[in-house]
């Protein structure tokens, strides 16, 4: 459930606009549909179920396809949900593991 994955993540926000990507992440993740939760968490994690005991979410100041964590620099919610439902919609990325 969202609830769940929210509790996962594991996050020391140290700025105004760290608080802010955060509380972003988590509205999107608290509004999503179960399909697209199940992207999320395999696309953070490589697995489809919970078999973590958190998600460890780091903070940094890039932009675009660069970043990895979680950037504090989004203006607004609008924009991280537009993103990340851009990269859960896509056909290109794969994070399988053998």
């Amino acid at each position: 459930t969202s609830k769940k994955i929210i509790s996962l993540f594991d996050a020391n926000p140290e700025t105004r606009a760290q608080e802010e990507a955060l509380s972003y992440l988590k509205l999107f993740v608290w509004g999503m549909e179960q399909e697209k939760l199940t992207k999320f968490l395999r696309f953070c994690t490589g697995s489809n179920m919970v078999c973590i005991e958190k998600i460890t979410i780091n903070f940094n100041n890039l932009e675009g396809a660069e970043r990895l964590d979680l950037p504090a620099t989004y203006p607004s919610f609008p924009l991280l949900r537009e993103e990340l439902i851009s990269i859960l919609s896509s056909e290109y990325w794969d994070v399988d593991f053998v």
